[in-house]
């Protein structure tokens, strides 16, 4: 004996994904089979699982989007992990950006030389006809008179 299964009017209606009322005009019409069964309250609708149309069927396409989303989901993750790949090499980037400006700072607190200690030996860049020329050395100015003394 084969059984058919039937539900009532509400679990039709999610099955569907349509209202109650939809599902009560579907069977007036005869677009689906379904039969009145007394209970206490009074005629209940039971409707045959059978007939339910597969194209409409919330759980098949429920399936379908259960898919999509554990495919959303993964792509999710693998952005979510790229984001803390990246954050980790701008927190590097960023310790090795803070030491080199350490090391900036250290070198320009220390003295520049002197035109006697480039002399001797200290900081020389290059030498120009016999002349040490001092790669940290401001180049000269002439000496300001003051503005009383142009006459």
């Amino acid at each position: 004996m084969d059984t058919v299964r039937e539900i009532d009017l509400r679990e039709a209606a999610a099955w569907l994904g349509i209202s109650e009322r939809t599902v009560r005009r579907r069977l007036h019409r005869g677009e689906l089979e379904g039969r009145q069964v007394p209970t206490a309250q009074g005629p209940a609708w039971r409707i045959r699982l059978d007939t339910l149309p597969p194209s409409s069927n919330g759980h098949d396409t429920g399936r379908a989007d259960s898919a999509a989303l554990v495919d959303a989901l993964r792509v999710v993750a693998d952005q979510q992990q790229q984001l803390r790949d990246q954050t980790y090499q701008l927190l590097q980037l960023a310790g090795q950006v803070g030491y080199l400006q350490g090391q900036v700072e250290q070198l320009r607190a220390l003295p520049a030389p002197t035109p006697h200690q480039s002399a001797q030996g200290g900081h020389q860049g290059a030498s120009v006809a016999g002349v040490a020329v001092d790669v940290l050395a401001k180049p000269l100015t002439p000496p300001r008179k003051a503005w009383w003394r142009f006459w």
